[in-house]
C-alpha cells in the first residue's frame, strides 16, 4: 500500500512540473520564454478539364507560365489536369496536342488566396495547311530548309514548320479559320510574299511558294579628302525584277556595305549621305560623289566592288525660321491650327524644295540653308467634309527672303479660317 502511495506522489510530481513549465511559457515578464509558431506560406491549385465532342480527352499537354516557361502537367484518362502548391499571382494555362486546336487558346489565372478550378478547354479537330517550295519554277526542284510561319487572329503564337527534302511543308492542329502563310529562306527570294489561307472543317492544300536564288551587290565609300572611309552613307538599289520599290543599306564604320535579296536583273546603285550643318560655325557640309551612281547586272553571282568615292564641300550657311500666327476667323465656332501646318522653302535656281512642319506653338525652322535668294510658303488645307468643310488659308501667299550672311528669322504668316466651298451631288 505505501509503494502504490509512492507511485502516485512522483506522478503528481511530473504533473505539477509539467504545468509550472507550461504557466512559465505562457506569461509574460522577466524570467518568462515564449514559443513561437513558425507557419508555411499558403499555395493553391489551378485545375480544370479538357473535352472533345463532349469526351474527356487524355493526354493533353497543359503548359503553366507566370513570366516564363513553367511546368507541364498531361490531363488523366477524365481529362483532368491540376497544378498545385502555387502562391498568390498571375498565371498563364495553354493547352497542346498534336492534331488539335483548342478553345479558348489560354487561360489568364489570378490566384488570390483561393484555389482556381474550371479552367476547361474544348478541343476541335486540326486541319492542315500544306504545300510546297519549289525552285525556280512551279515544276523545279523542292527547296529544303525554308522557314513557314502561319499567323492569324485565332492564334495564340505563330506556328511554324520546315520544308523537307522535297520541300514540302505541313502545318498541323489549325482551326478553322482566315490565316497568313509567309516564306523565308536565306538566300532566295520567294513568290509570293504571302499567301492567304481559309481553313473550313477541312485541309488547306496547295499553298505554294517559288523560290529564286538570291545575290548581293557591295561595295565601299571612301573619302578623297581626308583620304579613309565614309561612315553611314546611304547605297539606294532601285530596278530589277525582284523590286517593288527600292533597298538600301549603310556603309559601316569601314565604308562597306552590302544590299541582299537581289536576283537576276539590271539594277541602278546610286550613294547618298547627310548633310551636316554646324550652327556654331554656320558651315554647311555637302557630298557629292563619283560616279554619281553605277549600273550593276546580277547574273546567277554575287556583284562586290561596286565602289564609290566622295568629296566633302564646306559653304556658309544660316537658320530660316518663323512662325504661324492666328489671323482672321470668319466661321462661326472656327478655331486656329498651329501645329503641325507644312512651310516650303524653294530656290529659284533649283527644282527641289525643301518642307518642314511646324511645331505646336506654330514655330518653324530651316537649318543649313546657303547664301541666295528663296522663296517661302505654307500648304493650304481644310478640315471637315461637305457640307460645311473649314479651309486654313495663309497671308502672305508666299514670301521672297535673301539669305546673306547671317540668320533670318522673322518670316511670319497669318492663318485664316473660313468656309470652303464644295458641290453636293444630288
Amino acid at each position: 500500500m505505501k509503494r502504490s502511495c509512492r507511485i502516485v506522489s512522483a506522478l503528481a510530481l511530473i504533473v505539477a512540473y509539467l504545468s509550472l513549465l507550461a504557466g512559465c511559457g505562457s506569461g509574460g515578464g522577466a524570467g518568462t520564454t515564449s514559443q513561437t509558431s513558425l507557419s508555411q506560406p499558403s499555395t493553391y491549385s489551378i485545375s480544370g478539364t479538357v473535352m472533345e465532342g463532349g469526351t474527356a480527352l487524355p493526354g493533353v499537354t497543359v503548359t503553366l507560365t507566370a513570366g516564363g516557361p513553367g511546368p507541364q502537367a498531361v490531363t488523366n484518362a477524365s481529362g483532368f489536369y491540376s497544378f498545385s502548391g502555387l502562391p498568390n499571382g498571375q498565371y498563364s494555362v495553354t493547352p497542346s496536342a498534336a492534331g488539335k486546336s483548342f478553345t479558348p487558346t489560354s487561360y489568364t489565372v489570378m490566384i488570390n488566396g483561393a484555389d482556381s478550378p474550371n479552367n476547361n478547354f474544348t478541343a476541335v479537330p486540326g486541319y492542315n495547311v500544306t504545300g510546297v517550295v519549289t525552285v525556280g519554277t512551279s515544276t523545279g526542284p523542292g527547296l529544303p530548309g525554308v522557314t513557314l510561319t502561319l499567323t492569324g487572329a485565332s492564334l495564340a503564337a505563330p506556328v511554324t514548320a520546315t520544308s523537307d527534302a522535297n520541300g514540302n511543308y505541313s502545318l498541323g492542329g489549325i482551326a478553322n479559320g482566315t490565316y497568313t502563310v509567309t516564306a523565308a529562306a536565306v538566300g532566295f527570294v520567294l513568290a509570293p510574299s504571302s499567301i492567304p489561307v481559309t481553313v473550313t472543317s477541312a485541309d488547306a492544300p496547295g499553298n505554294s511558294f517559288i523560290a529564286t536564288p538570291a545575290y548581293s551587290v557591295s561595295g565601299s565609300v571612301t573619302l578623297a579628302s581626308p583620304a579613309g572611309p565614309l561612315m553611314d552613307a546611304t547605297l539606294t538599289v532601285t530596278g530589277g525584277p525582284s523590286l517593288v520599290t527600292s533597298v538600301s543599306a549603310t556603309t559601316d564604320a569601314g565604308g562597306n556595305y552590302s544590299v541582299s535579296g537581289l536576283v537576276n536583273g539590271i539594277y541602278n546603285v546610286t550613294p547618298s549621305n547627310q548633310s551636316q550643318f554646324n550652327a556654331q560655325s554656320h558651315l554647311l557640309t555637302l557630298y557629292t560623289f563619283t560616279p554619281p551612281n553605277q549600273v550593276v547586272t546580277v547574273t546567277s553571282a554575287n556583284v562586290p566592288g561596286i565602289d564609290f568615292v566622295s568629296t566633302a564641300t564646306t559653304t556658309n550657311a544660316y537658320t530660316v525660321s518663323g512662325s504661324i500666327t492666328g489671323g482672321v476667323i470668319s466661321v462661326p465656332s472656327g478655331t486656329f491650327i498651329l501645329g503641325g501646318v507644312r512651310v516650303v522653302l524653294s530656290s529659284p535656281t533649283s527644282t527641289t524644295s525643301v518642307t518642314t512642319t511646324t511645331d505646336a506653338n506654330g514655330n518653324y525652322a530651316f537649318a543649313g540653308v546657303p547664301n541666295g535668294a528663296y522663296t517661302l510658303s505654307v500648304v493650304n488645307f481644310t478640315t471637315g467634309h461637305c457640307p460645311s468643310p473649314i479651309l486654313y488659308t495663309f497671308s502672305p501667299v508666299s514670301q521672297s527672303i535673301t539669305v546673306s550672311g547671317a540668320d533670318l528669322p522673322v518670316s511670319t504668316f497669318a492663318e485664316n479660317v473660313g468656309r470652303e466651298g464644295c458641290s453636293i451631288p444630288i
